[in-house]
């Protein structure tokens, strides 16, 4: 009976495992004014006005395109789920560099630096990492228009399963090199590397008609030295109809996301009951009454993991980033330049420093002056200096000044990352 509680447990668990290959059925590729059904080749060129044609197509426009599409290759379309691959302009491509780090946490720190990596985007996005490597390509979506692409689509009865950009195509035709694909409105370069995109490079076809933004572009592209596959016509694409895109380059909706939580919990609930009838009937048993708690202590203990780790995930994440940066980040700084400036002032011209020498915070000068003890008094009234003494006996004209900076608190620092035991 152990054996099969816990194939149980491990059903209950597998609920809604399944890779992009298992689950879709219909890829729509949108190429200029056309949705293709890449498995068939099918298109329909979709009727927009000239105010969407320099931007994102209305989402209904796609729904029902795609809608049309689905009846013609499936009897029952509703029922399969599909992916859609936009053009690259409607995603955001970022170079990160961060210490190397397991990928959960990568996402986390990618959030947390969303509003540094795009100052100019003041809106919630969706976050795509293809790697875990410490320096790569993070790919961001819009969430407003990831979700009402789904709910245009849910309109008519299609489930949106997933969006990438079409381009996440191209690392399955070359590992490794450079590929190019071009349409009317913008030219984007992807580098790959053992089938990951380490660079995307995009301009727009107007930009290109400016002089001196072209002729950057080209240099750019003059000091390649790997041979460019270009995809610049339709039939191009079309060569990669039973080509997969990668799950690590694709988006999900919001509300793809908790429509399927919803599935995979009535799925959960469907097995927990058949689990639960076993249950009683085990219990009945005198004999596996022990062995009945010791499974409700496991579950118990399971659910309380599973509502813990979020929290648990976050503490991770702000540990590692502390970790990592806090002693780089805090490290108390000393503005040299602006002691030289305060020291420039308060010295008199008849006076002058041959020695300057700054340690941890604290500063000593030897120099020579007419009135040592004078420049002791003005030195003192700097409010950023703190323990203005003489170090040593005033030798004629000769002072040995000691000071500490007061804005430069190294022992907090040193007390709170390299802190010392006392036996």
């Amino acid at each position: 009976m152990l054996k099969t509680w816990q194939e149980w447990k491990e059903r209950i668990r597998s609920i809604g495992r399944h890779t992009e290959r298992e689950v879709i059925a219909h890829k729509f590729l949108l190429w200029e004014q056309y949705l293709i059904h890449l498995p068939s080749g099918k298109k329909i060129h979709l009727q927009v006005s000239e105010q969407e044609q320099d931007t994102w197509i209305n989402a209904e426009v796609l729904a029902t395109a795609a809608k049309a599409l689905c009846q013609q290759e499936d009897k029952k379309p509703l029922q399969k789920r599909v992916i859609l691959l936009l053009p690259p302009f409607e995603f955001i491509a970022t170079e990160y560099d961060l210490p190397e780090m397991a990928k959960k946490n990568l996402y986390g720190a990618l959030q947390l630096q969303a509003g540094h990596l795009l100052p100019a985007v003041d809106e919630p996005l969706l976050l795509s990492v293809s790697s875990h490597q410490a320096s790569a390509i993070a790919f961001w979506m819009r969430v407003q228009r990831a979700d009402a692409l789904f709910k245009a689509f849910f309109a008519k009865g299609i489930f949106l399963a997933a969006i990438a950009p079409r381009t996440a195509l191209l690392q399955n035709k070359v590992k490794n090199g450079v590929v190019s694909e071009q349409d009317n409105d913008y030219l984007t370069y992807l580098h790959l590397q053992d089938g990951e995109i380490t660079q995307w490079q995009q301009i727009s076809s107007l930009d290109l008609d400016d002089k001196v933004l072209l002729a950057d572009w080209e240099q750019q592209q003059a000091n390649l030295q790997e041979q460019v596959t270009a995809f610049k016509q339709l039939e191009d694409w079309l060569t990669l109809a039973d080509t997969s895109v990668k799950d690590e380059y694709c988006f999900y909706p919001q509300a793809t996301q908790h429509l399927l939580q919803q599935q995979k919990k009535q799925q959960q609930k469907r097995w927990l009951i058949t689990a639960a009838i076993g249950i009683v009937v085990i219990a009945c048993l005198p004999y596996l009454k022990i062995h009945y708690h010791q499974m409700n202590m496991r579950r118990a203990i399971a659910d309380f993991e599973q509502q813990t780790a979020h929290v648990r995930q976050l503490r991770s994440q702000i540990q590692d980033i502390e970790e990592n940066w806090g002693t780089v980040y805090d490290f108390p700084q000393i503005k040299v330049l602006e002691l030289l400036r305060i020291l420039n002032k308060e010295v008199p011209k008849n006076s002058w420093i041959t020695t300057l020498k700054v340690d941890n915070g604290i500063v000593d000068i030897q120099g020579n002056s007419p009135n040592p003890s004078g420049l002791l008094e003005r030195l003192s009234n700097v409010t950023r200096f703190s323990s203005v003494e003489f170090k040593g006996a005033v030798n004629q004209n000769r002072f040995d000044i000691h000071f500490i900076l007061r804005d430069v608190d190294v022992p907090s620092y040193l007390e709170k990352y390299f802190p010392t035991d006392v036996y």
